[in-house]
């Protein structure tokens, strides 16, 4: 699984609610985007939001990334912003408790870490589950 996080800070304060639409007219498109797990909209303070993402894949990530609406949005809000970045990380685990974020498709099939109880790591891949990772 991958997540990107992406920090949007605001030129200003009245640009949250444009930044929002953008978002809502977004959500259309990520309801059926294939490979996207979970997605969220973040309010950090009056000139900052953040979106995180978390994917199947590396080229779920990267494909949604280049469609149409993803650019159009991004050019908008190159326009709204004083700065923008992202960040991407590959996930070998999630807690117990982010497995029950609720969203429109099931996570991928997940077990119990072997060492560490708490984690939950993709079933199909028996060499992260006997990894040791550091949180």
């Amino acid at each position: 699984m991958y997540c990107v996080t992406t920090h949007f800070c605001l030129k200003h304060f009245w640009q949250l609610l444009p930044m929002y639409m953008a978002y809502r007219r977004m959500q259309r498109y990520l309801r059926v985007t294939p490979g996207l797990i979970r997605y969220a909209f973040l309010f950090e303070d009056l000139h900052t939001i953040c979106t995180l993402s978390i994917w199947e894949s590396e080229d779920a990530m990267i494909s949604f990334s280049n469609t149409i609406s993803h650019l159009a949005a991004l050019r908008r809000s190159k326009r709204l912003c004083q700065s923008i970045w992202s960040a991407y990380w590959y996930l070998d685990a999630i807690s117990k408790h982010a497995s029950s974020w609720p969203g429109r498709k099931a996570w991928p099939p997940l077990t119990q870490h072997p060492k560490h109880p708490h984690r939950l790591v993709p079933a199909s891949n028996e060499a992260l589950s006997t990894k040791e990772t550091v949180v």
